[in-house]
């Protein structure tokens, strides 16, 4: 209910309803467009809102008539301020200290970075799909007739090209991250709050008031 009535996603079938694990990459009976996952991962960067694509911003005839306009796009508010905060930072630490996954080949040097790997069986499909500060981008390399890809990173590596490219000439820009966030250092064996550095490591997480542990 939620990715179809909120994030866009128009070809899921009944039975994604017994896969919902699989929602967050595509891997569904129904499938996925990559367009659409691009475009159900911006809310992680905006306060999580989703906007619907378009390909045009707007368009006019010879005689100037507006008859394409997305100017004025209305979103829905598909996921809370902190929801959508507390994904970014969590997919932002699995990009910078990824392990048994390829999204570090996504990292870009001086941005901050956030997204997901995925793969199917017999890694016939690989994605990445993420943000920067600036935008949103998912991609996916397989083939026509699905068979199993030799190089898995290679969807992070196309993101992580492509929008280091576009990010060339941009000022530095923070995500819309909520103020109502806390952030906390906790105990990875049972997940608790410590007031002091563990043996294991620091660990991050980020809570809203009401929930944390």
């Amino acid at each position: 209910e939620q990715a179809v009535t909120k994030m866009g996603f128009k070809s899921l079938s009944e039975q994604d309803t017994q896969n919902t694990g699989a929602l967050s990459m595509g891997g569904m009976n129904g499938g996925v467009s990559v367009r659409e996952m691009a475009a159900s991962y911006n809310y992680l960067g905006n306060g999580g809102l989703y906007y619907e694509p378009y390909t045009y911003y707007y368009v006019t005839d010879s005689e100037d008539n507006i008859i394409i306009d997305n100017r004025e796009a209305v979103p829905k508010q598909a996921y809370s301020a902190e929801t959508a905060s507390i994904m970014n930072r969590l997919l932002s630490y699995n990009v910078t200290n990824s392990a048994h996954t390829n999204a570090q080949y996504a990292r870009i040097s001086g941005w901050d970075i956030i997204g997901k790997t995925g793969t199917t069986d017999d890694d016939k499909d690989s994605w990445f799909c993420g943000l920067s500060p600036y935008a949103t981008m998912a991609t996916w390399c397989g083939f026509d007739q699905p068979a199993s890809i030799s190089n898995t990173s290679t969807s992070a590596r196309f993101f992580s090209n492509v929008m280091a490219k576009y990010l060339e000439d941009k000022e530095q820009k923070e995500y819309n991250i909520s103020p109502n966030l806390v952030e906390a250092q906790y105990n990875p064996y049972n997940g608790l709050i410590v007031t002091t550095d563990v043996p294991v490591g620091k660990y991050i997480g980020y809570y809203t008031e009401d929930n944390m542990p």
